[in-house]
């Protein structure tokens, strides 16, 4: 009979301490995650939240009399698109002044796809426009990054007067993908 209570105490043992075990690598698992979960709040919650619009809280908005440009935003859950591109074929104009020509291709970025079936419709006026403004310069202005960027700009504006848009709904930029002057 002592051998049997001996032997049920040493079968207790190991249940007891198989228990105590699992009760210490639960309260370490929880401790761990504990500080895990501290150390992120800490990290990330320094951080103020980003307003959804953030010209709205800004101590820099403009007055109620101002307007400031804003672009149109997406619904939210909406995938942001690509940009769309649109190439023009390579254009030769005339330069203003004296036996000097300008050889250039350009592809318009649009903020839209529906600008370029706009583009499209009236494609012999946009052609026209681009030969009648390049033409317009002389190799001394175009020879300059500034000269090259104002004239990208002033056919962004002109075509999207064209097409009655803003850069927000027709072209938003024009890039020249060549551009020679001889």
């Amino acid at each position: 009979m002592a051998e049997e209570n001996h032997a049920a105490e040493a079968a207790d043992a190991p249940k007891k301490s198989g228990k105590m075990k699992l009760v210490i690598i639960a309260v370490v698992g929880l401790v761990l995650g504990l500080g895990v979960a501290a150390g992120a709040f800490l990290l990330l919650g320094e951080h103020p939240p980003q307003a959804e619009n953030p010209d709205e809280h800004s101590e820099d908005a403009p007055a109620d009399g101002e307007k400031k440009k804003k672009k149109k935003k997406k619904k939210s859950g909406e995938p942001e698109l690509p940009p769309v591109y649109m190439k023009l074929e390579n254009l030769t104009v005339n330069l203003s002044g004296k036996d000097h020509f300008l050889a250039a291709s350009m592809e318009l970025k649009l903020a839209e796809p529906e600008a370029q079936r706009l583009l499209t419709e009236r494609l012999p006026e946009v052609k026209n426009l681009i030969l009648i403004t390049m033409s317009s310069n002389t190799p001394d202005s175009l020879a300059t990054v500034e000269g090259k960027t104002a004239l990208a700009q002033k056919l962004r504006d002109d075509l999207n007067a064209l097409i009655d848009q803003d850069e927000d709904t027709g072209i938003a930029d024009v890039f020249f993908t060549q551009f020679i002057i001889q």
